[in-house]
């Protein structure tokens, strides 16, 4: 991945590789700041007219990240600059509260891909399955509960930023990681990358404007990133742009060789467990009585 660590405007199919966006045309943990949603709008109190109101003073379906002292910061339209995405499989489980994640490829097709639980794809099937429904109910339940993920890396701008209190502030250009699993959301990026595609354009070079909008789902309200292409804005590459670059692949990297360290060590127990059991089965047989 390091030998492709300078972006190169001249060679488009390299560098679409290179920054996870080929094919989209139809940690140590990472302390990278996070894109989320908010879920629930936060409330509070505000005078107006002469009157202490209760009030929200940030809206559900805004969208948030810690700022460099660690506190979250709110706006319902942001800016963002994609240096690079990759993909990845991820699943809770709810008996130890924890996620089981693949490694991070540049695309999902026709791959498998090793998890921190000792498998491959946390437990889905590879390949297409042509006939959901006749598959066993508990088959049908996991790969739901599979999650494909789409992390993007970049520098964003919050757009009339504003703090937990709703008192204006700013978050500018500053790196980020956003992963994004619900379909409908990760459609929209995928469409995004595949609008720059059309046009042989890198997404480092242009901004992407994302607001949310509300979607009710079985589990009730729920927000999704919808996406504004902006090709008019074109960024120069920087050296600063190519430093940070090198920075995310290192995230990548990092987060990949703990998942394959974890493979290891699971895939191994798991190995040895079936290797004994395989043992045990075999019925200890006397030379003599055979004889």
């Amino acid at each position: 991945m390091t030998e492709l660590a300078v972006i190169d405007n001249n060679n488009y199919a390299a560098m679409a590789q290179m920054l996870g966006v080929a094919y989209d045309t139809g940690d140590s943990k990472s302390t990278l700041a996070r894109i989320r949603i908010q879920k629930l709008p936060i409330k509070g109190k505000a005078e107006i007219n002469g009157k202490t109101m209760n009030v929200d003073l940030v809206s559900a379906g805004s969208m948030f990240m810690a700022n460099l002292e660690g506190n979250n910061i709110y706006a319902d339209k942001i800016e963002m600059r994609m240096f690079m995405q990759r993909f990845f499989y991820q699943k809770y489980d709810p008996s130890v509260k924890n996620y089981v994640k693949t490694v991070m490829a540049d695309s999902l097709k026709d791959i498998d891909l090793k998890d921190n639980y000792g498998g491959f794809n946390c437990g889905k099937p590879s390949g297409y399955i042509k006939d959901f429904q006749s598959l066993p109910k508990d088959m049908q339940d996991l790969i739901r509960s599979v999650n494909r993920t789409r992390s993007m890396y970049g520098t964003v701008t919050f757009v009339d930023a504003k703090d937990g209190e709703g008192n204006p502030t700013e978050l500018v250009n500053t790196p980020f990681v956003w992963d994004v699993h619900v379909k409908e959301g990760y459609k929209n990026f995928g469409d995004a990358t595949a609008k720059f595609a059309q046009h042989r354009r890198l997404p480092i070079m242009h901004n992407l404007s994302i607001t949310t909008e509300e979607r009710t789902g079985a589990n009730g309200l729920y927000y999704v990133p919808v996406c504004d292409v902006d090709m008019d804005t074109i960024h120069e590459i920087t050296e600063e742009d190519q430093k940070l670059l090198r920075d995310f692949q290192a995230v990548v990297e990092s987060h990949n060789r703990r998942i394959l360290s974890e493979w290891d060590n699971k895939h191994v127990a798991k190995a040895t467990d079936e290797e004994k059991e395989l043992a045990e089965s075999f019925v200890d047989i006397d030379v003599e009585e055979v004889q």
